[in-house]
């Protein structure tokens, strides 16, 4: 490719990156992705805080969710529910586990797990650019919520 060839593909790249108002994940810090959350939760009356590892928390339900904040990955997206069931025999963790295979095959998107002696949910995805997450969050929280209710059931089984 010649030279002024260069600089006209360059050129029209960055065009089409500002005409999309797409920007590369690692434009934004770690303060500005908490600070998007926060905004998005404190709209929704969630009433969000920030915690020791960084973590954006809120409230909603009755229950505590966190987004964990990947400020080297930004394209990674999670939504974390955890301890939503203290697996407090050996017998019990055997049921948990069979429960959490179900949930897993049954639900989309949503990843049921143990965490030490507590059942964790979350939802984990990609995106493209860190805002995208507002286009996808009801339809993640709401896979939270499905794979929660299915792991409760299949425990009282």
């Amino acid at each position: 490719m010649k030279t002024s060839s260069k600089t006209w593909f360059c050129a029209l790249v960055l065009f089409a990156v500002q005409a999309l108002g797409t920007l590369p994940a690692s434009a934004f810090t770690g303060d500005e992705l908490r600070a998007m959350y926060t905004s998005y939760f404190e709209a929704k009356g969630w009433d969000p805080s920030v915690d020791s590892d960084g973590d954006v928390r809120f409230k909603t339900g009755g229950k505590t969710y966190f987004i964990d904040v990947h400020e080297k990955d930004q394209e990674f997206f999670m939504i974390v529910l955890a301890n939503i069931w203290p697996i407090e025999s050996a017998t019990e963790r055997i049921q948990v586990i069979k429960a959490v295979d179900i949930v897993n095959a049954e639900t989309k998107s949503a990843k049921t797990y143990t965490k030490g002696d507590n059942v964790w949910i979350s939802y984990e995805t990609f995106l493209a650019d860190p805002r995208d997450f507002k286009v996808i969050f009801d339809r993640a929280f709401s896979s939270i919520d499905t794979a929660k209710d299915k792991f409760v059931e299949k425990m009282k089984e």
